[in-house]
């Protein structure tokens, strides 16, 4: 993807070496995230990146075909009707809300993937 606008302010791990922001291609209506240079593919939209308390895992919220994952560490989880942002219980656990169907529920994840 060619430079793009930054959606929002980059997010750092608490150490300050790890940074993650998310690009958006208005042209072609996508948008992609980015740690420590590499970017993923694309995606309809991307939510706020989130970084684990230690930084060995990021996070974050995706659309894409219509549907929505949680993007760990450079994997998908999913597909979902509906993913919420995604919240460091601590650093390897991840609580978020989704949605399949009309119900709505509390899940935790494990991020068991090493950083891409």
């Amino acid at each position: 993807m060619a430079a793009g606008n930054t959606k929002h302010w980059p997010t750092f791990a608490a150490d300050g070496r790890l940074v993650v922001r998310v690009l958006v291609d208005t042209a072609r209506g996508r948008e992609r995230i980015v740690v420590a240079g590499t970017e993923s593919r694309d995606y309809e939209r991307v939510g706020t990146p989130r970084c684990s308390p230690g930084g060995s895992h990021i996070a974050a919220a995706m659309r894409r075909d219509g549907k929505g994952f949680l993007w760990i560490d450079g994997h998908e989880v999913g597909p979902f009707d509906a993913v919420g942002n995604p919240r460091f219980v601590v650093e390897d656990l991840i609580g978020l809300v989704v949605r399949n169907g009309p119900d709505a529920a509390w899940h935790a994840v494990r991020a068991r993937v090493g950083r891409s």
